[in-house]
């Protein structure tokens, strides 16, 4: 379910599992749909942390860079530097507080608007006790 769902449909979707359960295949179908449909397409990819940040940095850039060709880009939380990483980046790895920092003038910073795909890994809970 989770594939066809994620491979062959622009449904969002919430997958809740165990860790190692294959949550980030998952995102893996969606963002190999994203540029199957849609080339020039870009991702987002919110990690909680910055090494959670790292290692699908590496991941990715492996699997998705030197394997796809596609552009694998880490946010660094300087706002110049970032605008220019994403305007470059076809997959864009940032922590919540660095897209916050970058989406919060969405409507002045039309490379926010480009984002076709958004994936959220270790969703918490906002204020949540």
């Amino acid at each position: 379910q989770v594939f066809n769902t994620c491979h062959e449909t622009d449904d969002n979707v919430l997958l809740c599992a165990p860790s190692g359960s294959g949550k980030i295949i998952a995102a893996e179908f969606a963002l190999l749909r994203l540029f199957k449909h849609n080339a020039s397409g870009r991702a987002v990819f919110i990690a909680p942390t910055e090494a959670l940040c790292q290692h699908r940095f590496e991941a990715w850039g492996q699997k998705f860079g030197v394997g796809l060709q596609k552009r694998v880009v880490k946010l660094t939380g300087e706002t110049a530097a970032d605008l220019k990483l994403m305007s470059n980046g076809d997959i864009v790895i940032a922590t919540p507080h660095q897209w916050d920092i970058l989406s919060r003038r969405w409507k002045q910073r039309r490379l926010v608007k480009t984002v076709s795909l958004f994936i959220v890994s270790d969703l918490h809970l906002i204020g949540g006790a």
